[in-house]
């Protein structure tokens, strides 16, 4: 609700219906000054509703007269000293002729007008004022800044809101493509988390220790858990070819640096938490960088193999 200047007003017996008044303030501005404003707006007998600039367009339609004194730079208007003026803007400001204001002995309205053009006059003065402009060029740079930053704060808290809704659900399906590569390396079905702790896996995303977070609360051991941001894997992969930049991997694609790379030496599965959506699937990419231990099921009985060979297979998974 906009708050409201009161005061009693002599209707003279004409009996028409006030006209409502809106006036439009940033929000720190309208919390330091509210009350004097209030104060002195009573005092000159004017009603006025008074409320921060984003008071919603549906309801001051019930307005006949809506002032705004945002005092910033319009988006799309540079910020620099030639968008000076426009900090000052007062969007539905009439245009007053002063000297065509017919006589009246209202005192009401020779206080009005008595009143503004001492407003009037101190605005000019504090425009020529060079320090005040460029004290007022910066704040309202600074403001939009701070607009940003709170505009993208506040995407960012939505976002976290729908994330969490779906986040259990999210993380057991990454669970299931990392059991299911488990299975293609060892042989071996994850049974009651046994092989989730003997493998080990790296994830690949910017979710920093989000995605371990959350694979921990699935059962999976942190132990055998670690990430790589996707800047790093660039940095590391240019890195990896100017060390050979001598030799067959100066070259070298994402799959013979995964391979060869000692960051990888002691990892069994690259998981590239990038999802890319199609209309029937969701593939991501799983490289199962070992396959040391087979188990298989042959004529009911179950024989074991060691396999010394290491091999990268990278693969898409829904």
């Amino acid at each position: 609700m906009a708050d409201q200047a009161q005061y009693k007003r002599d209707h003279e017996g004409n009996g028409n219906k006030e006209k409502l008044i809106l006036l439009l303030l940033r929000k720190d501005v309208r919390k330091i000054y509210m009350k004097t404003l209030v104060d002195r707006l009573h005092d000159s007998g004017v009603t006025v509703a008074v409320d921060e600039t984003n008071y919603p367009e549906e309801k001051q339609k019930k307005f006949h007269w809506i002032l705004s004194f945002p005092g910033d730079i319009p988006k799309g208007k540079a910020h620099d000293a030639s968008s000076l003026g426009l900090i000052f803007r007062v969007p539905g400001m009439p245009k007053l002729q002063m000297e065509k204001l017919p006589s009246s002995d209202s005192v009401k309205l020779t206080k009005l007008i008595g009143r503004y053009k001492e407003v009037q006059q101190q605005c000019k003065d504090q425009v020529k004022n060079q320090a005040f402009v460029k004290l007022a060029l910066i704040d309202a740079v600074l403001r939009g800044k701070q607009q940003l930053i709170q505009k993208f704060e506040d995407l960012e808290n939505r976002l976290e809101q729908k994330i969490s809704q779906v986040e259990k659900p999210y993380y057991k399906g990454i669970g299931y493509i990392l059991s299911t590569s488990i299975e293609k390396i060892t042989g071996i079905a994850v049974l009651d988390g046994l092989m989730k702790g003997l493998v080990h896996v790296m994830i690949i995303d910017d979710m920093e220790k989000r995605t371990i977070d959350g694979l921990v609360d699935i059962d999976f051991k942190r132990k055998f858990l670690s990430f790589m941001s996707t800047s790093e894997l660039s940095k590391k992969i240019q890195e990896f070819r100017n060390a050979h930049a001598e030799d067959e991997f100066a070259k070298a694609n994402i799959e013979e640096f995964i391979f060869n790379s000692p960051d990888f030496e002691h990892v069994e599965i690259v998981f590239f938490n990038s999802w890319k959506f199609t209309e029937d699937s969701f593939p991501v990419r799983v490289a199962l960088r070992k396959k040391q231990l087979s188990v298989r099921k042959k004529r009911g009985k179950f024989s074991r193999k060691t396999r010394q060979k290491e091999k990268l297979q990278l693969k898409r998974k829904l």
